[in-house]
């Protein structure tokens, strides 16, 4: 009997002597033997037959020695072979029959041999042909196998040469011929041997793994009737149960999870509960007469009919039976469906009923459970976090992406506390768990902590655990993932944070600032021109509008590094702008740090932005400043002019010949060592504590001066300082010849509304204005204005309009106003708005947008 629970593995075969292992070799030998019973035994018969009829040649070829022949023949052989033969009905035989059959062979072969002996010359020499076939008879039809053919076919060419050689003095010609076509039959019955064998096992060990799998399929197969009638049996009470009542079938049908539905004999839906709506995702309305081949594919609309029509034709409900849906939103799912015959009152087919349930996730579950080890070995091994199960205070298992974020092979992890991995501020974290379960209180599954890998790295990782069993012992199963990018991440975003806190201020002062710079200048340019030139009130007057503007400029500059304004590149003279930075840093540093600066004057105009020039030298002398720590230092910042191709000083791959503005700044600080040096333009690099930098500000300095066409070099040494030095190519530009004469103001004779919430501001607009021949209108609320606009359109040729106001802001009259007069000319001005930019003004159809405070010759 064949063992269906035979494995692939069990078939391990002996090429050399074609056997199986000892267990399965014994089954295929009795197996071998019960199919090879007949036919040996015809092979027996026909064997004494052949041997026997042959004695006609012993009479034609030898007759002088026959009778000693025909002993062989009839007096050994023959007896021999039929004893054999009637030993074969015996129920012993088959563990002998090798053997016998063998010895059979043997005996032919040997008798042949004597025979040649016998025989006179050179009449013996044909009785080789009669061993050749004994090679045929005994390695193709004998059924032995290949073991025993073979020890049998060499016994008989050992007999052969001995009796050839020693006993027959055989001619050496005739000795070569006959050994040349006696051991190519011999080796050719070999390998024919060999194959039928081979073939044989072959067909045996297919035939146990068709067994073993039918019998599989088998045990499935009754398991699978075993539930089919369960949920049979429990379909059946189920309608017993809803036939009790009407009310409780409608409570039952409302409330459970299968979906119960009706169809039509078309299949289209005449009622369903609820539950056949959340399967389809459709709404009642959308499903009410709706055909099943509207929610399924082909194939399983196929199915849905055969099932139907059987229940039709046979009028005996269907086992339940799995299809495949498809929902509303055309994600499938599967469900599992019974199917009765519906009949009126008098008992003719009206459609079909049944219950539905979604089995999606019992056919995902069984599909898991299908999964082989090495699938659950691959998701392991390549899942993107870190797995591990730690024991006490051993990790005994962990997949490759903890060996990468730990940074230890398998063995190095076995044999070293977790614990040692862990950062030593962090230890403290993992130590306290156990004294929090002990007090009963909860414990949170996932938490991050800082690591130290191999290599001596530190890594900021999240750990969820769970606690599970492992070899019967508590353990728990660890999801690291390597957190340390979005740690980086968040410290950035604080640090945005707090620029955009910054910015906000800055924005809210710069407007307050600009509306009390546009009283100090207006009324400033107003009283110069009251008074005469040249005299000492008239040069004050001057000193004050100067600084007006430089108060303004600045106000520029704070917004610019706020990053509130626009990144706007123009021909700059930077070197005011570096002096206004370093006051502004100057504020911010240690007074134990003295600011050295050796800036010329007119040394060239770069193409860059205010912003941009503040934040490389922010950037530089604040990590100088680090560099020298509490105790100060010196910090030096030069700015000269060099030529990139003449000055054997600054030569460098990549940058234009040309002139160029070289920034240093130079510091007295610990210095760099030669690793830290070469990375530290790398984003996110830093050498500082947590919360004192994010690694970003060198590297936004390195992208900034290779925006601009030039480079940025450093030299440092540890203890010795560093030196950053900043190229900028120099552009050329027409110098503006400052003559001292006035700019010419054009003067016009039309009509303008100016509106400003703030009473100084609309008297400074009013009396400039009309300074230069216009007539003003003023208005410190805009709703006064739209009023005056809305009785009076076209009496004004231009609005001019602050932004921010009470009520209505600037941008909502200049909508109105243009409401009620398309082609009316409006200039928005504004001391700082997030709201409008010049752009957006433009896109609204304002002709001009104005930031405050307003120069009279602008």
């Amino acid at each position: 009997m064949i063992d269906s629970s035979a494995t692939p593995a069990e078939f391990k075969m002996n090429f050399l002597t074609l056997s199986f292992q000892e267990d399965l070799e014994g089954v295929f030998q009795e197996e071998y033997s019960q199919k090879s019973l007949r036919h040996v035994q015809v092979a027996l018969i026909l064997a004494i037959f052949f041997y026997g009829i042959f004695g006609i040649l012993d009479a034609w070829i030898a007759p002088g020695e026959k009778y000693k022949l025909w002993f062989i023949r009839y007096g050994i052989f023959c007896p021999y072979v039929f004893s054999i033969f009637l030993f074969s009905f015996s129920k012993r035989f088959s563990k002998y029959m090798q053997c016998l059959v063998a010895s059979m062979i043997l005996i032919a072969g040997l008798g042949i041999i004597a025979m040649i002996l016998i025989a006179p010359n050179p009449g013996n020499y044909s009785y080789y042909a009669g061993l050749i076939l004994v090679f045929l008879y005994g390695y193709t039809f004998s059924k032995l196998r290949f073991i025993w053919a073979t020890l049998a076919g060499w016994m008989i060419v050992i007999g052969y040469e001995i009796a050839a050689v020693g006993l027959s003095h055989t001619p050496i010609p005739v000795l070569i011929n006959n050994n040349f076509f006696f051991l190519s039959g011999n080796i050719i019955g070999m390998f024919a041997c060999y194959s039928i064998e081979l073939y044989s096992r072959k067909e045996f060990m297919q035939t146990r793994l068709l067994e073993a799998a039918r019998g599989k399929v088998d045990a499935a197969n009754r398991e699978l009737e075993k539930r089919v009638q369960q949920r049979t049996a429990q379909l059946v009470e189920a309608n017993k149960e809803l036939k009790k009542s009407e009310e409780k079938y409608r409570t039952i049908l409302e409330n459970i999870e299968e979906g119960y539905y009706e169809v039509d004999l078309a299949g289209n839906f005449t009622f369903f509960n609820d539950s056949i709506q959340k399967i389809l995702g459709y709404g009642r309305d959308e499903l009410m007469g709706m055909n099943n081949r509207q929610y399924t594919n082909r194939e399983n609309a196929k199915t849905l009919y055969q099932a139907f029509n059987k229940v039709y034709t046979t009028g005996r409900p269907t086992k339940e039976f799995d299809w495949k849906i498809i929902r509303k939103d055309r994600s499938e799912r599967y469900v599992e469906a019974s199917v009765s015959l519906l009949k009126d009152s008098e008992g003719e087919p009206i459609g079909f009923r049944g219950i539905v349930r979604d089995i999606t996730e019992r056919k995902e579950a069984e599909e898991a459970l299908r999964e082989s080890k090495e699938k659950y070995r691959l998701l392991v091994d390549h899942a993107h976090d870190g797995i591990f199960i730690a024991q006490g205070d051993l990790i005994k298992f962990q997949n490759p992406k903890a060996h990468e974020i730990l940074g230890c092979s398998a063995e190095e992890l076995h044999e070293t506390p977790f614990m040692d991995l862990v950062h030593p501020e962090d230890r403290v974290l993992l130590s306290k768990k156990p004294q929090t379960m002990h007090k009963g209180e909860e414990i949170p599954s996932a938490y991050s902590l800082r690591i130290i890998n191999k290599s001596g790295e530190e890594l900021w990782v999240q750990i969820n655990a769970v606690d599970i069993k492992w070899e019967g012992k508590p353990a728990t199963l660890n999801f690291v993932s390597d957190i340390t990018f979005e740690k980086r991440l968040e410290a950035q975003l604080l640090q945005a944070q707090k620029m955009e806190a910054i910015g906000t201020l800055a924005g809210g002062i710069a407007h307050d600032f600009n509306n009390i710079l546009s009283s100090v200048i207006g009324y400033t340019e107003l009283a110069i021109e009251e008074v005469s030139k040249g005299g000492l009130l008239h040069n004050n007057l001057k000193e004050v509008l100067r600084a007006g503007r430089r108060a303004r400029d600045l106000v520029k500059q704070i917004l610019a590094f706020s990053r509130q304004s626009d990144h706007e590149l123009r021909p700059l003279e930077i070197s005011p702008i570096i002096k206004e930075t370093l006051k502004l840093l100057r504020a911010s540093l240690p007074s134990t740090l003295e600011i050295h600066q050796n800036i010329g004057p007119d040394l060239g105009t770069v193409m860059t932005d205010p912003t941009h020039v503040n934040q490389i030298l922010m950037n530089l002398c604040t990590n100088a400043a680090h560099a020298m720590g509490e105790n100060g230092g010196t910090l030096d910042v030069s700015l000269e002019k060099v030529d990139n191709g003449t000055d054997l000083g600054v030569r460098f791959t990549g940058l234009s010949p040309g002139p160029y503005l070289k920034l240093t700044v130079n510091d007295n600080g610990h210095g760099m060592a030669p690793e830290v040096k070469e990375r530290i333009f790398d984003p996110y690099f830093t050498t500082k504590e947590k919360g004192e930098g994010t690694g970003l500000g060198l590297a936004m300095v390195h992208g900034i001066v290779k925006s601009h066409g030039g480079t940025i070099t450093v030299y440092s040494e540890p203890e010795m300082g560093s030196t950053f030095h900043v190229y900028l190519p120099i552009i050329e530009t027409e110098k503006d010849q400052d003559t001292g004469s006035e700019k010419t103001v054009p003067t016009g004779s039309e009509r303008i509304l100016f509106v400003d919430d703030e009473q100084p501001i609309v008297d400074i607009g009013k009396q400039m204005i009309e300074q230069l021949g216009y007539t003003v209108v003023i208005r410190t609320s805009s709703l006064e204005a739209l009023e005056l606009f809305r009785t009076k359109p076209h009496e004004f040729d231009l609005i001019i309009t602050d932004m921010t106001m009470p009520n209505m802001t600037g941008e909502e009259l200049a909508n109105e106003l243009m409401f009620i007069r398309p082609d009316i000319p409006i200039i928005l001005c504004t001391g700082f708005s997030r709201r409008v930019t010049e752009k957006k003004a433009k896109a609204m159809g304002i002709q001009a947008f104005i930031m405050k405070p307003i120069l009279k010759q602008e």
